[in-house]
């Protein structure tokens, strides 16, 4: 029986950060930072009050979810609030980096040349 062979394994997008336990890191709110992030308790219900981005909170578990987001549960800085949130809803650093820009598109490279019907020659035929 042969094995059969194993995709690369691949960042995929729109995942977020990979976390560790104990760490450190900020909430993420960049389409509206005035509305700031709703947290969750293990039931999945909301957990008041909502956190603001940029507020400091501790990573004190993770939850992965195969094809969905990882959940992690993080502790705000004042220890007064805890719940789960998106890996999409946290970030490494304080500060919001400048927005990535995309990558400039490759320029077109010409084409080999190869026998063509303008080149005299048929199909398969040898020069």
């Amino acid at each position: 029986m042969a094995i059969p062979p194993q995709r690369p394994r691949t960042a995929r997008p729109g995942r977020g950060p990979v976390l560790s336990i104990g760490r450190r890191v900020f909430v993420h709110c960049p389409g509206d930072p005035a509305r700031g992030v709703i947290l969750t308790d293990d039931a999945g219900q909301e957990v008041l009050p909502r956190l603001a981005d940029g507020a400091p909170v501790e990573v004190i578990a993770w939850l992965p979810r195969g094809g969905a987001s990882t959940r992690y549960r993080v502790r705000s800085a004042s220890g007064q609030v805890d719940g789960w949130l998106g890996a999409a809803e946290l970030r490494a650093t304080e500060e919001l980096g400048p927005p990535v820009a995309a990558p400039a598109p490759e320029p077109e490279r010409p084409l080999p040349r190869t026998a063509t019907a303008d080149s005299g020659r048929k199909f398969g035929q040898r020069s």
